[in-house]
């Protein structure tokens, strides 16, 4: 696939400090689906049923494995598509979830569209967060679209 310039890229995400020496990306599949699973509990209180995870979904992988997922809502004929359902393996350290998240969020953006035909673009990507994950994605190039409001709407308009 032709990565998509105005969008993320793993170029785009060096020239920002994050290294990625030793990571990959592909896409979710059920076989991934106990992992996540044990990461979200970890994390939240209850299951997140698997039927709620949109088709698209990425893997984001170190040299120990998966390390990160992520998944992207894609709303047809509109053009704005939802990042949802972030995930990292436990006990990665802030610097290494960054990083993981940096390139979920980047491979989501140029896979979106190309699963349909004709593919769609997407140039809007919507999320809505807690302020502290917010200041991470205000340094990818997200912008805030509310007054600061605690589960901030964000967007990446490029």
């Amino acid at each position: 696939m032709e990565l998509d310039p105005t969008l993320l890229t793993p170029a785009r995400l060096a020239k920002l400090g994050f290294d990625l020496r030793g990571i990959s990306v592909r896409k979710f599949t059920y076989e991934d689906l106990p992992e996540f699973e044990a990461w979200w509990a970890a994390r939240h209180v209850g299951a997140l049923p698997a039927g709620l995870l949109p088709p698209l979904g990425v893997v984001v992988e170190d040299k120990e494995g998966p390390a990160g997922m992520l998944w992207c809502y894609e709303c047809y004929e509109v053009g704005v598509a939802w990042l949802e359902y972030p995930v990292t393996r436990p006990r990665l350290n802030v610097r290494q979830a960054g990083v993981v998240m940096a390139m979920a969020v980047a491979a989501c953006m140029q896979y979106a569209g190309h699963q349909c035909n004709p593919p769609a673009q997407y140039k809007v990507f919507r999320v809505a967060t807690p302020s502290p994950i917010a200041r991470f994605l205000r340094r990818l190039g997200f912008q805030f679209s509310d007054g600061g409001t605690p589960q901030r709407a964000m967007f990446f308009l490029n």
